[in-house]
């Protein structure tokens, strides 16, 4: 018996890797298993073994662990120390690929185990019983004839999937069928999950977000509100729209592998044209007007206590003195001193003169020809600056960022929202706010107001009015989510890594903001033509 039973064991490790480890565990002795017999054979075999003695000594022995390899855990146990093992293991995320699962109990057992929720999302499982090791059959009915804990995935078996989703223009949106009018759902994000559904053999529908928020975490607890918060309650299998990656987030549901990379930044409108008064005094800037006035009223002085003092030129009045430095700058005749050392002196300031007044005939002529704007805010601390007040979507990381922060550009322009709140829900709804209403910025990923940006339908003649920050902070990483300890997440990531391989997800984003900004167009432009 116990030699049979031992050559099942070692045939398990037989097919794993010579890197795994093994950790042994005895929840529960049994009378026909000799437990210290089946390590002690194991350890013949050289494989590096880490033996409990009970759930206690499991847990601590297994606190500080890394599961960052391959590891197989043996477990002997009755159903009273199993359904708390198997939440243990739930709750340390262990349930993934590159750790198996061996459980030997006895029939009573398995009919309680098998009642645990959590017990489906162990996807590397094999159940043992023992009286199939104490009967004489062959190796391959060691194991149950239907099992229930499959240890190799396939795939969902047409199930039908719950996905949480907030339109969020190009990821995913509702649209019109133009044929049937239809209504149905499109964008990147629709579009990978329906595609990795052909490989899984799945299908999804559709749950709007139960508040219209994506996921900010409450100051309070632990609990997200939006579609995050979905997930984290396992109302929704997936949930998709440019959901960002954050350590925050990945404490109560699974991340899958990044789809798209961007960061954050803001939007203002463009400031106003100069007015053409202006322009005068655009060449130079503020202090160096300052500073040629100063030079002509200190040469001024200087000049003509200069010819006081010397007294050769008693003639020449302060007034008339005057009008000769200022008269410099016109190219006006003057008076000019007869003395050699005042010459000197005068021609030294024509020579200054003659250099401002062609530099900034120069340039004003630019100036006037072509109309100047004022520089536009492309850092956060030039927001902070300005008279410009902060739109931050309610919902979105940037509440948990912003609020939760002790830097201080990041307090300030938290207060700033607080003290205004802008009259928008949706990331639609805020962009359109910002453009069509002066005096606001809005704080976004940068690939969606890009998005918007470029498939607006504003008058191309007019131009378009808004600009995006140059300044990059805040990067974000999108991706599906998908729920804790998902059992098909490793699954799932190979199809999606796929499909980045293929280019496609480059492709489909590029071919929907193609067609958003044709559709925008022939609507401008049909929109003209009833008005004409």
């Amino acid at each position: 018996m116990e030699s049979q039973y031992s050559k099942i064991i070692d045939k398990i490790i037989e097919n794993t890797s010579n890197n795994c480890s093994l950790i042994f565990s005895e929840f529960n002795s049994f009378e026909n298993l000799n437990f210290l017999d089946l390590v002690t054979k194991i350890q013949e075999n050289n494989k590096m073994t880490l033996i409990t003695t009970s759930l206690s000594h499991w847990r601590s022995s297994t606190k500080s662990l890394q599961m960052n390899r391959c590891l197989i855990q043996v477990v002997v146990g009755a159903a009273n120390n199993l359904i708390p093992y198997i939440d243990d293991i739930w709750d340390k995320e262990w349930c993934n690929r590159g750790h198996k699962y061996i459980v030997i109990t006895d029939r009573e057992s398995i009919k309680e185990v098998g009642q645990a929720s959590k017990i489906n999302d162990v996807m590397d499982l094999i159940i043992i019983l023992l009286d199939e090791i104490n009967s004489s059959a062959s190796y391959r009915n060691f194991y149950p004839s239907v099992n229930p804990f499959p240890n190799k995935f396939k795939n969902l078996n047409g199930k039908v999937l719950k996905s949480a989703f907030l339109e969020t223009f190009p990821y995913i949106f509702r649209t019109t069928d133009s044929v049937t009018n239809e209504q149905k759902y499109d964008g990147i994000d629709h579009k990978i999950i329906s595609a990795i559904g052909e490989l899984l053999n799945y299908t999804i529908t559709y749950r709007d977000s139960v508040d219209g928020k994506y996921g900010s975490r409450n100051a309070t607890s632990n609990a997200f509100n939006g579609m995050i918060g979905m997930t984290q309650r396992q109302e929704v299998d997936f949930t998709v729209g440019s959901i960002t990656q954050t350590p925050m987030r990945e404490e109560v549901i699974d991340f899958s592998f990044t789809t798209f990379h961007t960061h954050s930044t803001f939007i203002t409108r463009k400031p106003a044209p100069v007015p053409k008064w202006k322009s005068m005094f655009e060449p130079f800037q503020i202090e160096l007007w300052i500073s040629l006035i100063i030079a002509v009223f200190g040469f001024l002085f200087s000049y003509f206590l200069f010819l006081k003092v010397s007294n050769f030129e008693e003639s020449l009045s302060f007034s008339l003195s005057s009008l000769n430095i200022l008269g410099s700058f016109i190219n006006q005749g003057i008076k000019h001193p007869r003395e050699s050392s005042s010459r000197i002196l005068i021609g030294s300031w024509f020579l200054f003169s003659i250099c401002i007044a062609a530099t900034y005939g120069g340039s004003l002529i630019s100036y006037l020809t072509l109309p100047r704007r004022q520089a536009p805010i492309d850092t956060l601390k030039q927001l902070d600056k300005s008279d410009l007040n902060v739109v931050i979507l309610n919902g979105t990381l940037f509440e948990n960022e912003f609020r939760d922060s002790k830097y201080p550009i990041y307090q300030s322009l938290w207060k700033k929202f607080v003290q205004t709140a802008p009259d928008c829900d949706t990331l639609f709804n805020c962009f359109e706010f910002t453009r069509d209403i002066p005096g606001w910025s809005y704080i976004m990923d940068y690939d969606l107001l890009e998005s918007l940006k470029i498939t607006s339908s504003f008058d191309e003649n007019e131009g378009d009015n808004l600009h995006i920050a140059s300044e990059e902070f805040i990067p974000s990483q999108y991706a599906i989510v998908l729920r804790k300890n998902s059992p098909y997440l490793s699954e799932f990531d190979s199809s999606l890594i796929k499909l980045r391989q293929a280019g496609l997800i480059n492709l489909w984003r590029n071919d929907i903001l193609i067609k958003r900004r044709f559709e925008n167009k022939q609507k401008l432009k049909k929109v003209k033509n009833n008005i004409k």
